[in-house]
């Protein structure tokens, strides 16, 4: 657990960029505010001298409309504040990036209890091994099918229409120069496909087969 005392204010950062820095200038460089959702971030720039061409920091808050407390009526002014405070600390070089404002606001989020419309009966508990066998059954397999493994990692799944046919199987995700012998599938008689056995063949990427299309009966 963190001790709100040892983060420093917003304002007070902010005195002693005023104080360090006498001929500075605070920016928003972008402040967007969504009234409907009850929300609003703040992109705030510092220069270390107003004639600068470019700023010395940038930071960014976020925060959000509340039903109680300061950020019912406030929030816009606290986001803009807020993010004055952690530019302002960049430029300070401080030991805690967070304000002593941010904080309070994961102190009091981590207070608030969690909403749900969940009640305990309300929804009947389906057994893990019922959820996976219904879950096998959407998806026509008898089990979750796992994608092969080549050299170069998981293979990627190719499926789509060629030519009139329909293709269903994985690819090296290096390409066809990889060398990897791709796995396509054929469909059953129960309309399901079915994994080879064992690769066809193998081909060197030196001898410069297409080996995708050589599979789908292309060449």
């Amino acid at each position: 657990m963190f001790n709100l005392n040892d983060y420093e204010g917003a304002a007070s950062r902010i005195k002693r960029v005023h104080d360090n820095y006498p001929m500075n200038r605070f920016n928003i460089r972008e402040l967007k505010i969504d009234h409907d959702k009850g929300y609003v971030y703040a992109v705030t720039e510092i220069y270390r001298d107003a004639s600068d061409l470019n700023p010395a920091a940038v930071d960014v808050a976020y925060e959000f409309r509340s039903d109680r407390g300061v950020n019912k009526d406030f929030w816009v002014e606290n986001c803009v504040t807020s993010s004055y405070g952690r530019c302002a600390g960049l430029i300070l070089g401080v030991d805690k990036r967070p304000t002593k404002e941010d904080m309070e606001k994961v102190q009091r989020l981590s207070q608030e209890p969690i909403k749900s419309d969940y009640a305990p009966g309300s929804k009947p508990l389906v057994p893990l091994a019922q959820q996976l066998a219904e879950i096998a059954e959407s998806v026509g397999s008898g089990e979750i099918e796992k994608a092969p493994i080549c050299n170069h990692g998981v293979m990627a799944l190719k499926q789509g229409s060629k030519n009139g046919r329909d293709y269903y199987g994985y690819t090296c995700v290096m390409g066809k120069a990889s060398g990897c012998d791709s796995s396509w599938y054929k469909l059953n008689a129960s309309g399901k496909w079915v994994p080879p056995a064992k690769p066809a063949f193998t081909v060197s990427p030196k001898s410069g087969a297409d080996v995708d299309d050589m599979l789908l009966g292309n060449t």
